[in-house]
């Protein structure tokens, strides 16, 4: 038996197939969903969702959202969702260090705040990226 997922973003359906286990980024800390999981809503802090299937797991980075898990299919419904493969490392380095900077030259506290969200979630593409470069897709163990 298997999940079914999607990953939902309000631009588009990010991600949308079938799954072993689903592992998700829950505010209370980190949830895996296998088939047959009770029903189950909840909030998403910013974070990793990793999608385990056929011996593969892909990785997103999402940035908070909700989990809605229900007869064997699981919703993922989030503001922003990038792929490992869709994501720059180059890219997020640099969005990292402009971050950095505007935390150290920042006047007020909403220009520091959003800095600070800004470096969440580059440090956060950067994990999942380099997850990928490193292992590229990784093999569950049996």
């Amino acid at each position: 038996m298997k999940l079914t997922i999607e990953v939902v973003t309000p631009e588009k359906i990010i991600f949308s197939g079938s799954a072993d286990m689903v592992i998700a980024p829950a505010v209370g800390g980190d949830v895996g969903i296998l088939p047959r999981h009770i029903p189950l809503f909840s909030r998403l802090k910013i974070g990793e969702l990793q999608i385990k299937r056929e011996g593969q797991t892909e990785y997103f980075a999402i940035n908070g959202g909700f989990l809605d898990v229900k007869d064997n299919k699981v919703t993922v419904l989030t503001e922003t969702a990038r792929r490992s493969d869709q994501i720059s490392e180059q890219a997020v380095l640099e969005a990292k260090e402009r971050a950095e900077t505007i935390m150290k030259e920042s006047k007020t506290k909403e220009d520091f705040a959003a800095a600070e969200a800004s470096l969440r979630r580059s440090l956060l593409e950067l994990k999942v990226v380099r997850r990928k470069n490193r292992k590229g897709t990784e093999t569950l163990q049996s």
